[in-house]
């Protein structure tokens, strides 16, 4: 399940494309809940919350306390202001 490779795009539609069937690759447990619930967030939300609340939205699904904030010194200011949404 590659998005760049995807012709269909049925999260535009606000379908979740987890029902297609998943490399081996992707078989970890953690992994499938990962894609699971990333895709829904971007079928749920997809031009209705921006970025970074999609982002605060799939940590609220995954059940995450926290997250690192990763960033070239370029967008250190940006980096600030997410960190302060954070």
């Amino acid at each position: 399940m590659r998005c760049d490779t995807c012709e269909e795009k049925p999260c535009r539609a606000g379908n979740p494309c987890t029902k297609k069937p998943l490399p081996e690759a992707f078989s970890d447990p953690e992994v499938k809940s990962i894609l699971r619930v990333a895709s829904e967030v971007e079928a749920e939300f997809y031009g209705v919350k921006n970025r970074l609340e999609e982002i605060m939205e799939f940590a609220r699904r995954m059940g995450y306390r926290k997250l690192g904030l990763v960033f070239c010194l370029g967008m250190a200011e940006e980096a600030r202001l997410v960190g302060q949404v954070l």
